[in-house]
């Protein structure tokens, strides 16, 4: 039987209807794989929250992009000030 939690989102999407179904990783694999973070690391309990799959595809939707300027950073590039996505 699966275990459901509280969603844990800082801000909560309209649609969230209040249960943690979906596990999230704060700091996203992507970014963490640029980072060269360890899988114990990743996954450790103060990198994990629990949200709703509306917040959960919320916080999802910029991951991408984040990603690719750490990978950009982590190569030598830098960011302006301004141009860094949140």
């Amino acid at each position: 039987m699966k275990e459901y939690r509280v969603c844990e989102a800082p801000t909560h999407h309209p649609d969230c209807n209040g249960v943690g179904s979906t596990k999230d990783h704060f700091t996203s694999k992507a970014i963490a794989r640029a980072r060269k973070w360890s899988h114990k690391k990743l996954n450790d309990p103060e990198n994990i929250q629990y949200l709703s799959p509306s917040c959960h595809q919320e916080k999802d939707k910029n991951n991408a992009q984040i990603a690719q300027q750490v990978r950009f950073q982590v190569n030598g590039g830098t960011i302006r000030f301004g141009e860094a996505i949140t």
